[in-house]
């Protein structure tokens, strides 16, 4: 029975392909959205062209047709990575009560810690892939943050992105 059935290898639709998808339907529909924006929701929807479709379609009828970047990541609940470059640079002055501050603000939006952590490990992720030109192609960020991963990572030394992996 098995050799009268088709087969399909279905592979996850990459991100690039996501966010042209959605910029396409913005366009067609006549909505305003940013392209930050839309690579946030890819990203969110992990490969799944449907889930893309369903977060769009909730964060449009939430914004009466406006889609940015902030009101992506207040919808989606998602930390800005603005948070992440801010805490690696006190890190990294060792100012540890700024440090805590930035942390206690985290906590104050509603993240909680392990979320923090998780975010904070894919952002030194993205850092020690940023390193190297020919693995910076694996950077999967909005383009606006491509070139600030690229220039933060070469002020921070590889052993320390380990040990911050590592802990």
């Amino acid at each position: 029975i098995l050799s009268r059935c088709q087969i399909f290898d279905f592979k996850r639709i990459t991100s690039n392909d996501t966010v042209e998808h959605l910029q396409d339907i913005c366009n067609k529909e006549g909505i305003k959205a940013e392209k930050a924006a839309l690579h946030i929701i890819a990203q969110k929807s992990e490969g799944a062209m449907r889930d893309s479709l369903s977060i769009l379609d909730k964060i449009v009828s939430f914004t009466g047709g406006q889609i940015t970047y902030s009101n992506t990541l207040e919808h989606l609940n998602i930390l800005d990575e603005d948070y992440y470059f801010r805490m690696l640079e006190f890190m990294q002055k060792q100012e540890l009560s700024e440090a805590l501050l930035l942390f206690d603000n985290i906590n104050q939006k509603g993240f909680e810690g392990d979320t923090f952590l998780e975010g904070f490990a894919e952002f030194i992720r993205n850092l020690m892939v940023s390193k190297d030109a020919k693995a910076a192609v694996l950077l999967d960020v909005a383009e606006d943050f491509k070139e600030k991963y690229l220039k933060t990572a070469r002020l921070v030394s590889a052993g320390w992105m380990i040990a911050a992996l590592n802990i």
